[in-house]
């Protein structure tokens, strides 16, 4: 199975803004981040049961960033942190460890701004 997620208007914050944001108190702001995410995967029918993962099984799941600037790998990754964790609260994967799940990460300099997830079964 194949899963193409568009998640237009939505770039992920890089891992330094959300440390950045916890040290200046903006807690807010992941509320806002994880509502987003949650909204969109509402919208893409995510929450159909025949995306859901059954019997633990492994994924690979690849993020597209395109945005206005590049970052480096570590600030990329670590930004699709609350991605990763509403992927796993809908089921559409079993855990972020990579004995269930072999992620990518690629970004690009586009536009309109976006996120893309693809998700396909390994087994």
């Amino acid at each position: 199975m194949r899963i193409k997620i568009l998640m237009p208007g939505i770039i992920t914050p890089s891992g330094h803004e959300f440390k950045r944001w916890l040290r200046v108190g903006l807690y807010w702001k992941f509320a806002e981040i994880k509502k987003n995410y949650h909204n969109m995967l509402l919208l893409c029918d995510a929450h159909n049961e025949k995306y859901k993962v059954k019997n633990k099984d492994k994924r690979r799941v690849t993020f597209y960033s395109f945005r206005k600037r590049l970052l480096d790998d570590d600030n990329l990754s670590e930004g699709f942190k609350y991605l990763r964790d509403k992927l796993i609260e809908f089921k559409l994967i079993y855990e972020d460890s990579p004995k269930y799940l072999d992620t990518k990460y690629k970004q690009k300099i586009d536009t309109p701004l976006r996120t893309e997830i693809i998700i396909e079964d390994l087994e």
